[in-house]
């Protein structure tokens, strides 16, 4: 058999002439006695000319210590191609920011204010479901939301808060408040919408996001570190498989499906698809270098299907790799400077390095090489090299130095001490299931993803020490909010600061963490990052309390004993104008409390109520809405909806919650709920309850207001609604009274 050089060049000459064949002995071999080669993927990585792209940066404002993004996420239309095949040239059409591929790139400072306006301009009449209904199903394809992963910020809004839903044609006004002493380091923002984050990650909804160094130092402020980064030479590399169903037909758009994305369709056959993986929305790019030069490289995984094992090899000699220095990981300093061959990035993981090119002319190739299956997030065996990047060598020597890693120490985060250790925990994964065991549990049970369930409370201003174990599957772990100290566990007995690790199967190869819980309380989440197993139900609440803080008892959602006097209340409208209860004296009236603009449900909701007002009206019932916010957010809200969406009724702004209170709408977290009050102002009827509880059919019978009923599941589906929903038919009774359907199944 010919050599691998001879192959690849008579590769490149086939490819060049746009050949669809070429003879099967050519495809695949080892070269070197390694991992077997894909030789056509190879080759053409190898003639590759795509430039190597760099997404743009959003504007800081330096007075203002402001950064204001927008994120518009919209079906986009895009063509991923090798210039060097034919066999590479795809239309696909995913949700994307802002237009491209991969997001921009968001550069913040300690102390900092990062606004995003996250506007989803996907359409109402594209196709939401996924394969159903259910909390733990995928679900809700276009409703989405924002997380900034390993930021160390509040996780309650309008900052880190997951639990926030942006539905279609809806948007929210993200603020994250970056602390003074915030470590500075590569971090990234993706979707975080239970349900249906793993189909949108799939679709390309990533983007780096840079803590620069602020008063305190970092990184970037070492000499040698700080030239590698001027003049180009700093480089941001956000790696996505993009999961798409590819298709040949001529100008036919391949698309995300269902079964790209997760692994529980039965057209799968238990199979994993290993996509093409594209840098920053690029197909085999190419990096250029100067000989001798030194650049930093930021990689970020924004993946879910496979791991990257990350080398460099010589074209002329795939024995011979470029060490790469790294001195970061998951954008936190290693505080020392680790010389290897690859790096080894899990979905979620980020990793900083830096690489010195030779001192001669070359080209060298970027590649994923074989991956043991303990090392595996899908507990597969990745047996070839999977090439990613051309890396050209060229130019005038530019000699550089690397950093001496002494000078590196003091930019890690101190260690986590055994005095600091106030609890000690186990996480066991298996299936998409979970369960946290220790003293205080007496009877631990294996559960999957419940919103209105806190799992695990953790005292604000201690540290605890958990044990990782996995019974079945790799599973990555990752937690919100505060990073974590492995000290034990998998390969290494390294001690490292990550935000997320893997956790091998095996009691031997548990990973034991240690972690400081620091100056934000709140609701925060921890789950697999293999985000397919998150949106089926491998995630837990973490509540952060203050020290003392009591639990919050359990309170039965809505009003006790209906029927019953309606609680009175006093509200504001989005022009500053008063409103009370009083005010609807004598008139039958459907009080809706909604979740806001952010809760795609609850505007499903809203817009049936306002398709049927006329309806209302004729029966003499008045609709009220009342919402979480501001009544200058309302005011905005209400005012960037499309003319054909705008809502004819009354929505009232009730930000400190207290109507949401008194109505029993209001837990842990804010619930739905619809009331009805007679002309006497008697609560005759209610329902309450959070998604699960409340979606559902209802059913007013206008005319009769105080026999209201609800209905169970069954619906009579009739005709398509303005936003291309099916909805429950009007009925006329032979009573004369008027039935209105609330369909707010979505």
């Amino acid at each position: 058999m010919m050599n691998a050089t001879t192959a690849t060049r008579l590769l490149g000459i086939l490819l060049a002439l746009g050949l669809a064949w070429v003879p099967s002995w050519l495809v695949t071999e080892s070269i070197g006695g390694g991992p077997e080669v894909d030789i056509v993927q190879r080759a053409q990585v190898l003639n590759s000319t795509n430039a190597f792209y760099t997404p743009p940066t959003v504007p800081r404002d330096d007075k203002k210590k402001l950064v204001d993004a927008q994120l518009t996420v919209a079906m986009t239309d895009h063509l991923i191609e090798s210039k060097t095949s034919t066999l590479e040239k795809q239309i696909v059409q995913l949700r994307s920011y802002n237009n491209k591929i991969v997001g921009p790139t968001i550069r913040v400072r300690p102390g900092d204010t990062l606004k995003i306006k996250l506007d989803n301009k996907i359409p109402l009449a594209e196709k939401e479901a996924l394969f159903g209904k259910g909390h733990n199903r995928p679900n809700g394809a276009n409703i989405t939301n924002l997380h900034p992963h390993g930021l160390k910020v509040s996780p309650r809004r309008p900052a880190d808060d997951v639990f926030i839903e942006v539905g279609p044609q809806q948007s929210f006004a993200y603020e994250f408040k970056i602390p003074e002493d915030h470590p500075a380091g590569t971090f990234w923002y993706h979707p975080h919408r239970h349900g249906s984050a793993a189909f949108q990650l799939c679709s390309g909804l990533a983007g780096a996001l840079i803590v620069d160094p602020g008063a305190a130092g970092g990184l970037d402020d070492v000499p040698e570190i700080k030239a590698a980064m001027q003049d180009g030479r700093e480089k941001i590399l956000v790696f996505q498989d993009l999961t798409y169903s590819r298709t040949l037909a001529e100008n036919k758009k391949a698309v995300v499906r269902e079964h790209d994305a997760y692994t529980i369709d039965p057209r799968m056959d238990g199979k994993t698809q290993f996509p093409r993986i594209v840098i920053n929305g690029v197909l085999s790019p190419v990096i250029t270098m100067k000989p001798g030069e030194v650049q930093r490289w930021r990689c970020v995984f924004a993946g879910i299907t496979q791991t990257l094992k990350l080398a460099i090899e010589d074209r002329s000699d795939p024995r011979r790799r470029l060490k790469l220095h790294e001195i970061a990981v998951d954008g936190l300093p290693l505080g020392t400077m680790n010389e290897q061959g690859f790096v080894i990035l899990q979905p979620g993981n980020r990793s900083d390095f830096l690489v010195q090119a030779p001192e001669t002319p070359g080209e060298y190739l970027l590649l994923t090489t074989s991956v043991e299956q303990i090392d595996n997030n899908r507990s597969l065996d990745q047996t070839k090299n999977v090439y990613l990047a051309r890396v050209k060598i060229e130019g005038p020597k530019t000699p550089m130095k690397l950093p001496d890693p002494k000078a590196l120490a003091k930019y890690r985060l101190p260690w986590v001490q055994d005095s600091e250790i106030k609890v000690e925990r186990e996480l066991v994964f298996k299936g998409h299931e979970l369960m946290i065991k220790g003293k205080d549990i007496k009877d631990p049970k294996w559960v999957k993803f419940d919103a209105d369930r806190v799992d695990i409370r953790c005292e604000l201003g201690t540290a605890e020490q958990w044990v990782l174990r996995s019974e079945g599957d790799p599973h990555p772990f990752h937690i919100h909010v505060n990073p974590f100290e492995v000290i034990a566990g998998g390969k290494s007995n390294t001690r490292v600061w990550r935000d997320t690790v893997l956790v091998p199967p095996g009691a031997k190869n548990a990973v034991t963490i240690r972690m400081r819980f620091e100056r934000f309380d709140g609701r925060a989440v921890l789950h697999c990052h293999n985000l397919d197993h998150e949106d089926q139900g491998m995630m837990m609440i973490v509540d952060i309390v203050k020290p003392g803080q009591a639990p919050a008892p359990k309170k039965q959602a809505g009003l006790p004993n209906v029927p019953m006097a309606a609680p009175d209340w006093k509200l504001f409208d989005g022009q500053g104008r008063t409103h009370t209860l009083s005010d609807f004296a004598g008139r039958d009236l459907v009080l809706v409390f909604s979740r806001g603009p952010y809760c795609s449900h609850c505007m499903t909701q809203l817009h049936e109520f306002a398709r049927r007002h006329a309806d209302f009206a004729k029966a003499n019932t008045t609709v009220v809405a009342v919402c979480p916010e501001t009544p200058a957010e309302l005011r905005d809200a209400l005012a960037s909806m499309p003319l054909a969406q705008r809502l004819p009724f009354l929505v009232l702004a009730d930000a400190e919650q207290a109507a949401f209170a008194k109505y029993g709408c209001r837990s842990d977290r804010l619930l739905h709920g619809v009331f009805h009050i007679d002309p006497s102002g008697t609560v005759r009827w209610q329902t309450v309850g959070d998604e699960d509880v409340f979606l559902g059919a209802c059913r007013i019978e206008l005319g009769n207001l105080g026999e209201i009923k609800k209905v169970g599941q069954a619906r009579s589906l009739a005709g398509r609604a303005s936003d291309g929903r099916d909805y429950p038919s009007l009925a006329s009774p032979a009573n004369g009274s008027h039935q209105i359907g609330i369909d707010t199944a979505l």
